[in-house]
């Protein structure tokens, strides 16, 4: 008996090669995305700046340079 194939179907936030900036990130480099992974649990985003590569999900990731405000007593 054939088993019959699933489609999986995943909607993801960003594109590879779009420049993101951290929303933490008080220098506000850009940063590029350059892989996507996907697990059964979540979508991670591998973004490079220079030869720096890191992982991040898409809470974490701005398509424009946000203003960080420090709040009194941080």
């Amino acid at each position: 008996m054939k088993q019959r194939k699933r489609v999986l179907r995943i909607s993801v936030e960003h594109q590879i090669g779009e420049l993101v900036y951290l929303k933490t990130d008080r220098e506000k480099n850009p940063r590029i995305i350059t892989r996507i992974f996907v697990s059964s649990e979540h979508v991670m985003y591998e973004c490079s700046l220079g030869a720096q590569d890191t992982l991040h999900y898409a809470i974490e990731l701005s398509p424009v340079e946000e203003i960080v405000q420090k709040k009194p007593g941080f």
